[in-house]
């Protein structure tokens, strides 16, 4: 099974294009930030339909493990780190997603009467964890990092943070991905703070 890399597609700027354009799009539109919350499958569509192998258009748009035989039995190692077996990817993200939209309605009621610093905090810490969640079970065969990004977009973008410096077509610079490693190792401050200091300085 060939794996699908897009980075030397003669339409990988349409990726570009199109990430600017759903960017613009939910800055202004909640409605948008909700099917985010719900289910990120139609944006990863719009962004990556341009740049799949022709014969494989599924690519795009579907979880590894869904009914395609070349995404069925798709597998992916990140470093040292094995994504969701593609077998449950279905189900872990039906529970991520629930848990996504459970966890944002609990902070609105459960951070009532805090501070805005207090609400800060909370708010950097469910960024962190619902992003490194999501890429800590990679459900798709290529494009996590962007879907990740523009979860945490969605969450930006939902408190009316405009964090102008963040690119969904581009990864974040060191110390990111060192920060999404020791999250996954049980220390989650470092991503919070992160996530945190974007917000103060928004």
């Amino acid at each position: 099974m060939n794996n699908w890399d897009y980075e030397n597609h003669s339409n990988r700027h349409l990726v570009t294009h199109a990430c600017q354009i759903l960017q613009k799009n939910l800055a202004s539109n909640a409605s948008a930030m909700q099917k985010i919350v719900t289910d990120t499958r139609v944006f990863h569509k719009d962004i990556f339909q341009n740049v799949v192998p022709t014969k494989q258009p599924a690519f795009a748009g579907n979880y590894r493990g869904s009914a395609y035989y070349y995404l069925q039995q798709y597998n992916v190692q990140i470093g040292e780190h094995y994504g969701t077996a593609a077998e449950h990817v279905e189900q872990d993200m039906v529970y991520f997603h629930d848990l996504f939209k459970e966890s944002l309605a609990q902070f609105e009621l459960k951070t009532a009467k805090l501070s805005n610093e207090e609400k800060l905090v909370i708010y950097s810490r469910l960024i962190g964890h619902f992003v490194v969640t999501f890429l800590t079970i990679h459900p798709y065969a290529n494009g996590n990092g962007h879907i990740s990004r523009l979860i945490a977009w969605a969450l930006f973008c939902h408190k009316g943070f405009n964090i102008t410096s963040w690119d969904l077509d581009k990864r974040p610079d060191q110390p990111f991905d060192t920060f999404i490693a020791m999250y996954q190792q049980g220390q989650k401050d470092a991503m919070a703070s992160y996530f945190y200091q974007l917000l103060v300085h928004s």
